[in-house]
């Protein structure tokens, strides 16, 4: 009887994907302040949310990092400077708030706006135990002297900080989440 051993091909890519598989698990970001925000029923062209943290999807804050998750893989990392949600105001709607679908909100686009958040929809389309993820980033008062009169200025760090997952991710795994089609 012939022993079969692992090529160091083989050993490597196992290493890699466990690396992979690491670096994109939701559960490792929570103590970086990542909360869940909500369900996605994902079974229709738009999708609803279900299971909403309403403190977190209706907050009025405006810098947000935040990733779309498959089961407990992150598939897409993004940053908004925009609410999460607002809620929308009808008195028909039986099921929970959902965000309006609207450009001024973040997760009320990504329900039915069209360009990249239609591909995500597309992508996910009746897959299992989609959610969404955000990490709420600070902003920064700062007093600056404009046209001679000092005045407060906020500054945030979304951007920066989306920036910094991506390059996290491409380090530890070697490559973005799949629904990341560049780092910008």
């Amino acid at each position: 009887m012939d022993i079969v051993t692992k090529s160091d091909f083989d050993i490597r890519w196992e290493q890699l994907m466990a690396k992979r598989e690491q670096a994109f698990n939701i559960n490792n970001y929570i103590s970086d302040g990542f909360e869940k925000v909500c369900d996605v029923d994902n079974r229709y062209t738009d999708w609803n949310y279900k299971n909403i943290n309403k403190e977190l999807m209706f907050s009025k804050h405006t810098s947000w990092v935040y990733f779309i998750v498959e089961n407990e893989t992150i598939v897409k990392c993004g940053e908004t400077g925009n609410p999460l949600g607002i809620p929308e105001q009808r008195s028909w709607h039986t099921g929970p708030t959902q965000p309006v679908s609207s450009s001024k909100c973040r997760f009320g686009r990504l329900r039915r706006g069209d360009g990249t958040d239609s591909y995500i929809r597309d992508e996910l389309r009746h897959r299992a135990n989609v959610s969404l993820w955000a990490k709420k980033c600070k902003l920064h008062v700062l007093n600056e002297s404009l046209g001679g009169i000092v005045r407060q200025v906020d500054t945030s760090i979304h951007k920066h900080l989306e920036q910094l997952y991506l390059e996290h991710f491409k380090n530890e795994a070697g490559c973005l989440p799949r629904l990341n089609k560049a780092s910008k």
